[in-house]
């Protein structure tokens, strides 16, 4: 289905006034645009008339669709090709379509035409039109080719570059106007190079709307690279049959020069004052990047020969973007291996604060307002970004490990980041691990962006039918956008990407050391400290007349040596915890909540604690001694550290996922909520060897979730892990 098309004579329609434009957008009803972008425009079984389509059998070269102009623009029976072009020029013909679309000069009685020939829908597709003095031209042609290629090689930016190709086209084709748009992934367009007659509206920066170039139009621009509208007022010639044979519907037209374009698309250009058009697709990795668009005053045919020229200038100038893209890719990644290399040098011994605080840092890597990083469950941040468990929650399940996600707009993605938008509209974020993360921040980079029509409201309905709103700088719309950052470009994605091969190999190289470390604490270490605790005991049993100062010695001796051996126990097991996988089974953490109790009920009993279950535990999937290891720490401290003027009460329970332990104890100050974690870190006149809540946490991120603090000075703390 398309809109109705107003009447409108000759190639140059009225130029509507300001008044008449303003009455026309107040008082028009907006036109549902759903049906333009479904429209099925290689099924519109039209071409264009100054030419004639004939889709024959392969086999047979008998007719079985032809345009109805077909008889009157070659003077003879279409329907048997042989008969028509004689038995050599059908053989011709017949070699000349395998394996791939041709183009041949054939004469038709006294009739000399240019024939393009391509297969669809079963068929071989030959286009016939009128030759003009093509031979004449195809040295100039080539000459202007070459020479349009060649200037092409020295441009340094994608502006450039597309500048230099706007200006080749038009001398390639004489075209009023050539435009280069750059499209925004899927959406709107924007004209980054123009080259136009000096009465012509200057196009250069405005945007157009996505709905411009619909999405089954941008798929064709993808199949074929150039497409040419000789006369927006050729009522076109249909297809005789209507149906293909044996089908419900038109031929297939995707790939035939003649097609005749949307009704809709027509009355584009007739509103934007255009007689004749080409567009030649600019493709980078099977996606359309752009469009070289000429707009011409009067009605123009372009031949063959000049259509295969603009689209192998496409094909040579895509080719040239993508090489530019990736010379710009290889600087900039070699410019930031060397920073990386620096960097993780420097930041190697104290990660993760020197990939932040050191010189270099991520900042130099990446350019960004912050950046914030989270690992070994120790969360550190340099310059502007939002409140860091806020950015944690919204990031929790974002990008694949070692692989960048991006947004630069975060709100839009996700609600509840909204109130992020000043230090985080834009964020880059790169997974280390399940839990390990980095964030770079982007704040908001408010813009003004000048389109060429209301993109709210690109058609109306009045008294001159449904209409495209106008185009051009007479008629430009302004809007400033919001809740938006600057773009993350493919190559700091790249980076970014790079960045977690780099870690990685620092982390390995750190974790073989620490198993390297934990092999000489058990066979180097721990024998002579077992036989320091030994001597020291032989030496109070078996020596006589030991004064008590001595003896006092001796029992320090042995009661330290067996401390040590308790903390290279713990470096043992800490180290260990990276090694190999986490086995997965369903583990039930009320009946391990059950025996971690059932072992502390002497400590639970000794202090008067109480212990109180306030809902049931969840169900999960994982290691059950490792989860047992860490139901029995957290609820040992809750125990352990109570405040001297009351009793312990602790509450078990869950939200959600989340499994607390909350205790009525001293309390953690905040500024020592992470410190704890760290390994040989004891809380304030505590006991032990100050690595029970490192290895707890190392067991919880081992198992894909997160142990986080809740705690205020003097009335108690919450610990919560989720797996």
């Amino acid at each position: 289905m398309t809109p109705d098309v107003p009447q409108v004579t000759g190639h140059q329609p009225r130029a509507l006034s300001a008044r008449e434009i303003a009455a026309e957008y107040e008082t028009g009803t907006p036109f549902d645009l759903s049906a333009c972008v479904s429209e099925q425009i290689h099924l519109l079984g039209r071409v264009q008339s100054h030419g004639a389509l004939v889709a024959v059998d392969e086999e047979t070269l008998q007719a079985v669709v032809v345009s109805d102009n077909a008889a009157a623009v070659l003077g003879g029976d279409p329907s048997r090709l042989a008969e028509l072009l004689g038995a050599e020029q059908a053989e011709l013909v017949r070699r000349s379509a395998a394996p791939v679309s041709a183009f041949l000069e054939v004469e038709v009685g006294e009739r000399a035409f240019d024939l393009s020939l391509h297969r669809g829908d079963g068929l071989l597709i030959c286009e016939f039109e009128p030759a003009g003095r093509k031979k004449a031209q195809f040295t100039r042609l080539y000459s202007l080719f070459r020479s349009a290629t060649q200037d092409l090689g020295d441009k340094a930016t994608v502006e450039e570059l597309c500048q230099a190709a706007v200006r080749e086209i038009r001398r390639l084709t004489g075209y009023a106007r050539v435009v280069a748009y750059r499209f925004d992934g899927d959406g709107p367009g924007q004209v980054i190079a123009e080259e136009a007659d000096a009465d012509r509206e200057p196009w250069l920066g405005l945007w157009f709307p996505a709905t411009d170039v619909p999405p089954q139009a941008r798929r064709l621009y993808t199949r074929n690279w150039i497409r040419v509208i000789a006369d927006v007022d050729d009522p076109g010639a249909g297809l005789v049959p209507p149906l293909r044979p044996g089908t419900d519907r038109p031929l297939d037209l995707s790939g035939a020069a003649l097609r005749t374009v949307s009704p809709f698309h027509i009355e584009y250009l007739r509103n934007i004052g255009v007689a004749a058009s080409m567009s030649v697709s600019l493709i980078h990795e099977g996606r359309l990047w752009g469009l070289i668009a000429c707009h011409g005053r009067q009605p123009t045919v372009l031949g063959p020969e000049q259509r295969a020229a603009c689209e192998m200038f496409g094909i040579a100038l895509s080719l040239q973007l993508a090489a530019l893209e990736r010379q710009q890719l290889a600087s900039a990644e070699a410019r930031a291996r060397r920073a990386m290399v620096a960097l993780l040098v420097d930041a190697a011994d104290t990660l993760p604060g020197g990939l932040v605080h050191g010189e270099p840092s991520l900042l130099d890597l990446i350019p960004a307002d912050g950046v914030l990083v989270r690992a070994g469950g120790e969360t550190v941040t340099a310059g502007r970004v939002p409140d860091a468990a806020a950015l944690l929650e919204v990031v929790a399940g974002r990008g694949e490990v070692g692989r960048a996600w991006s947004t630069d707009r975060l709100g839009e993605v996700d609600p509840r980041a909204a109130a992020l938008a000043g230090t985080a509209s834009g964020i880059l974020v790169l997974r280390l691990s399940s839990t390990d993360v980095v964030v770079w921040c982007r704040g908001e980079a408010s813009r003004d962006v000048r389109w060429a029509t209301d993109p709210g409201r690109p058609v109306v309905s009045s008294r001159y039918g449904h209409r495209l709103t106008p185009r051009g700088s007479s008629a430009v719309w302004r809007e400033t956008v919001r809740g938006r950052s600057t773009r993350w470009s493919r190559v700091e994605q790249t980076i970014a990407a790079d960045l977690w091969h780099a870690i990685a190999g620092v982390v390995l190289r750190r974790a073989e050391e620490l198993e390297s470390f934990a092999h000489v604490v058990s066979h180097d270490l721990k024998e002579p400290l077992r036989g320091i605790a030994h001597a020291a005991a032989f030496i109070t049993e078996d020596a006589e007349d030991l004064d008590p100062t001595t003896v006092a010695r001796l029992d320090t001796i042995g009661r330290l040596a067996v401390r040590m051996d308790d903390l290279l126990n713990a470096v043992m097991r800490y180290a260990m915890l990276g090694r190999g996988e986490t086995p997965a089974a369903e583990v039930e953490l009320d009946t391990v909540l059950d025996e971690a109790l059932e072992s502390l009920a002497p400590a639970i009993a000794e202090r008067g604690a109480t212990i109180h279950r306030d809902t049931p535990l969840p169900v999960v999937r994982g290691d059950r001694i490792r989860l047992y290891e860490v139901l029995q720490n957290l609820v040992s401290n809750a125990v352990k550290y109570a405040a001297a003027e009351r009793a312990p009460a602790v509450h078990i329970g869950a939200a959600g996922d989340a499994v607390y332990v909350r205790d009525n104890g001293v309390g953690i100050a905040p500024d020592r909520h992470e410190e704890v974690f760290r390994i040989f870190r004891r809380l304030s006149g505590g006991e032990g060897a100050g690595v029970g809540l490192t290895i707890a946490r190392r067991i919880v991120e081992r198992h894909g979730g997160r142990m986080w603090l809740e705690s205020t000075p003097g009335e108690g703390s919450t610990f919560w892990f989720s797996v």
